[in-house]
């Protein structure tokens, strides 16, 4: 499963992607409203994403996000490594701390009475 980081980050991107450039940039407002998510929160997603240039941004008055040319090509799976890491493609993909590995027997094995953690 994908965290709400993660979530919010592909929806972000894409929105920017969709509606952002160099003479019309998103601001984190319109971002979050579109894709309903907190601002806050979203606002530290993105610094994330354009500290690792899968966005860029620009600070001022004329200032939000957009994408710049070989940006439009970034998969999602780098929007997902960059914000979360590769837990979610090296642990359980069920969200179990317990399970390691993405496999039906190892699932079983270490399920609990409830099947939930």
């Amino acid at each position: 499963m994908f965290s709400k980081s993660s979530e919010y980050a592909i929806w972000a991107a894409i929105y920017i992607a969709a509606k952002g450039n160099k003479d019309a940039k998103v601001g984190i407002a319109e971002i979050c409203d579109h894709i309903v998510a907190p601002q806050p929160f979203t606002a530290k997603i993105l610094q994330i994403l354009s500290r690792n240039n899968i966005i860029s941004s620009q600070k001022g008055v004329n200032g939000g996000f957009f994408l710049d040319h070989d940006q439009y090509n970034t998969r999602l799976i780098d929007v997902v490594l960059t914000v979360d890491g590769d837990n979610l493609f090296t642990g359980c993909g069920l969200g179990s701390k317990r399970v390691q590995k993405w496999n039906l027997a190892h699932c079983i094995a270490n399920l609990n009475p409830s099947g939930r953690e």
